[in-house]
C-alpha cells in the first residue's frame, strides 16, 4: 500500500489527518505519481467527511513549498 492509499484509508474511517499527511498527499498528486481515481477518491472523501483546519494548513504549506499555488493559478486562467 502506498502513502496515498494509506491516507485514503485513514480518511475513510473519518479519522483526522496529521499536518504532514495532506502535504504528502498533495506532493504525490502534484508530481503525478498517483492515478486520478486515487486523487479524486481522497478529495471526495475529505469533502464528505469535512476538512479540518490542520489538513487545510498542511495542504497550503505543501502548495507553497512545491510552487503548486502558482501552477494552479496559471491553470485557472
Amino acid at each position: 500500500m502506498n502513502a496515498l492509499q494509506s491516507i485514503i484509508s485513514k480518511v475513510a474511517t473519518r479519522a483526522p489527518l496529521t499536518h504532514e499527511e495532506p502535504a504528502t498527499a498533495l506532493d504525490t498528486m502534484v508530481s503525478v505519481q498517483a492515478p486520478s481515481s486515487q486523487m479524486g477518491g481522497l478529495l471526495m472523501a475529505m469533502r464528505v467527511r469535512g476538512e479540518t483546519v490542520e489538513e487545510v494548513v498542511g495542504a497550503g504549506y505543501a502548495m507553497r513549498s512545491t510552487n503548486g499555488a502558482s501552477e494552479c493559478a496559471t491553470r485557472s486562467r
